[in-house]
């Protein structure tokens, strides 16, 4: 099942305003992120440019699909901890603030 979102010509504004506001959210998820205390983020799925973007400027690491056995020993390994975001929640968290 997929999403779709019709924008008629005369709802630019309303557009560039979701665009930019998801820019936000998503530099808001980074920096409470790293402020956390993380340097490096391990993934399973890919990592957008924008958000790279972030990391690199921030003096982060992301590395982006890695296998989850890998994940799993390396938290175990180093004493970190696996937090499962899903992109539901993400987009939930998205559109519910607009």
């Amino acid at each position: 099942m997929g999403l779709q979102c019709t924008l008629c010509n005369s709802c630019t504004t309303m557009y560039f305003y979701i665009i930019f506001r998801e820019s936000d959210i998503t530099k808001e998820r980074i920096q409470k992120i790293l402020g956390a205390g993380a340097n490096v983020v391990l993934v399973s799925g890919g990592i957008d440019d924008l958000c790279l973007k972030y990391f690199v400027e921030a003096g982060a690491m992301g590395v982006r699909r890695c296998k989850k056995a890998d994940l799993k020993r390396i938290a175990r390994a180093t004493g970190g901890k696996k937090n499962p975001l899903t992109a539901f929640a993400i987009s939930y968290t998205l559109f519910s603030l607009i």
